[in-house]
């Protein structure tokens, strides 16, 4: 795999783990579906040559976009 994705809710209720599994290259494409809308903290991580990087943001998700459309 190319990289891991760490998503958890702000109470720490929800905690999801996603691979991607693409080729490796200049961009990691993670496929996730939120379960409910509101504010996420997420962690992507992945290698470049011989160290890892953990790339930590925030991701606020609709009500729309948690009933299926996606992210």
């Amino acid at each position: 795999m190319t990289g891991h994705l760490i998503v958890r809710n702000q109470d720490g209720s929800f905690l999801g783990h996603i691979h991607e599994m693409g080729t490796p290259g200049p961009r990691l494409r993670f496929t996730f579906s939120f379960p409910e809308p509101g504010r996420y903290l997420a962690w992507a991580q992945y290698a470049v040559s011989d160290r890892i990087v953990t790339a930590p943001f925030t991701v606020d998700v609709t009500e729309a976009e948690a009933k299926g459309s996606g992210r």
